[in-house]
Parts: structure tokens; sequence; C-alpha cells
């Protein structure tokens, strides 16, 4: 077989190859990689270096938008601290693992910082030959270049015109204008929870008594011949009935018992109480 010829079962151009993804799940998505890439920790967790930084966000003046040349934009980008992180992406260089090194994808680098700008007046031109260093329009941010791997805190760059873009909504909304023609808020109607009497109400009792309808069970299968519970409930019943007969055997026997014997001896001595007593009268006489 000769290296780099035809595929076998190649990939037809009707697959399915792309997904549709809800647009407020987009939104949510490119806003949550914007909020982290202003962390420090997050930035330095997904690997920038960016110790030399003076803040994050990092917010450069408009005049980085004008850049014409390579080497303008590279004394750009050392100057805002910048340099570990480009000499960073410089040797992270590596030959690519697998058929992808005859497949135009023969080396592999890290990715570097992120420049968002507002104007293209040649900012993109002078960029694109530094590696790792990607441009960006901020009235089309995409998530792949914000959040590479699907691991946010990328390492932002803005013009200062790209970042007023970034409206604060919340400040827009409650201000007096936009308050001023706003309908009411609508109330919620009350609602009120139905009360239930458990005693009439099984579920409302099997949630206050968990198991209460388990035994309500065992207690109506013990009830019905040839079920395992019946069959059980009589032997115990019968086992506690020879025991009953079994007692009353050894303990009681007949006058024996010691309640009659204990009444009979009161009853003895009443008796002598009585003989006494007539004996006494007949003195008297």
């Amino acid at each position: 077989m000769c290296r780099g010829s035809g595929m076998f079962n190649p990939t037809k151009i009707w697959r399915r190859w792309h997904r549709r993804v809800i647009v407020t799940q987009k939104r949510h998505d490119v806003v949550t990689a914007l909020a982290a890439s202003s962390l420090p920790p997050l930035v330095m967790a997904r690997g920038h270096r960016i110790g030399e930084v003076a803040e994050l966000p990092l917010v450069v003046s408009d005049g980085l938008e004008s850049v014409q040349k390579t080497n303008q934009a590279v004394e750009a980008l050392n100057k805002l601290g910048c340099g570990p992180e480009l000499q960073k992406v410089l040797d992270s260089k590596r030959l690519h693992a697998g058929q992808g090194k005859a497949r135009n994808r023969r080396f592999r680098m890290r990715l570097g910082p992120l420049v968002i700008y507002k104007e293209e007046n040649g900012i993109s031109r002078a960029m694109r030959s530094i590696p790792g260093v990607v441009t960006a329009c901020v009235d089309s941010l995409n998530l792949l270049r914000l959040a590479p791997g699907g691991s946010i805190g990328r390492f932002i760059i803005w013009t200062e015109g790209a970042f007023k873009q970034n409206a604060d909504v919340a400040r827009i909304i409650n201000s007096t204008e936009i308050q001023s023609v706003l309908r009411p808020k609508l109330e919620a109607p009350k609602t009120f929870l139905a009360k239930s009497n458990p005693l009439k109400n099984k579920s409302v009792m099997a949630r206050l008594n968990p198991g209460v309808l388990k035994r309500k069970e065992l207690r109506k299968q013990s009830s019905e011949k040839g079920t395992a519970a019946y069959d059980q409930l009589q032997k115990k019943k019968k086992a506690r009935v020879e025991a009953s007969k079994a007692h009353n055997k050894t303990q009681k026997k007949g006058d024996l018992t010691f309640y009659k014997t204990l009444m009979a001896a009161f009853e003895a001595k009443a008796a002598e109480g009585k003989v006494v007593k007539k004996a006494d009268e007949a003195e008297e006489e």
C-alpha cells in the first residue's frame, strides 16, 4: 500500500457535519468566555504567561488598530508585557503526531493572545504572521477563538473602541429613559396550597409516613388465604396458642392456682371468725 493513497470508506459530503445550538446558549457561552478572560487565575490556569502584564482585562488605545507592519506589532506586544507569552508559543512548536504530518498539519504549537479590535485599519495584516496571535472583530466574535478546545480563560487584548462596544446592559435597562416607557411589572396571581387530609388521602399519608402503603399491603396479604404472609401469620398464631396452653398446663392446675389458694385462706379465716363469734354469744346467754 502506498503512503498517502486513497482512503477506505471516505467521508461523504452529505454527512451531518454540524450541529444546531440554541442562540441563547451561544450568547451565554460567549459572555462566559469573555468574563473568564478578565480573571487572572483562570487565564494563568490555561497556560498563558501574564506575569509582566499590567492588568486584566488589558485595554490599549485605538492606535494599535492602525499598525501596518509586523515588527511594529511585535514591538507593541512586547511593551504590553506579552514577550514571555510570544516566546512560549515559539518554544512549543512540535512535530505533529500521526498522519497529520502528511496532511498539511506537520507542526503544532500553543495559542497566544487574542487581539480584538473595532476598526480594521491594518491590524489583522500586521499580526497574522506572528505565531500564536489571532485577531478578531468585536462585531463577530467566534466562540472557538474565545475558548479554544472548550477551555475558558484566554488571554485577550482589547482596543479601546472594541472594549466600549461591550455595553453595560444593566445601566441601560435601569436608566430613566428606558424605565419611563416600560409597562409596570405584572404581578403573578396568588396561589394557595390545597389542604389534604392524610387520613383520607393516601398519597399525602405516604409523604408524611413513608412505608405506610407497604405495611397496608402486607396486612392485606396476611388476611388473604394462600399467601405467604397469611401462612406465616397463622404459624405465629398457632405457636402463640400452644405456648399459652403449655403455660396454663404447668402453672395453673385447677384449685391450686395462686388466686384460688389466696382466696381459700381468706375464707378459712372468715369461717373461724364466725365460729368464735357464735361461741361468745352462747356464753353470754
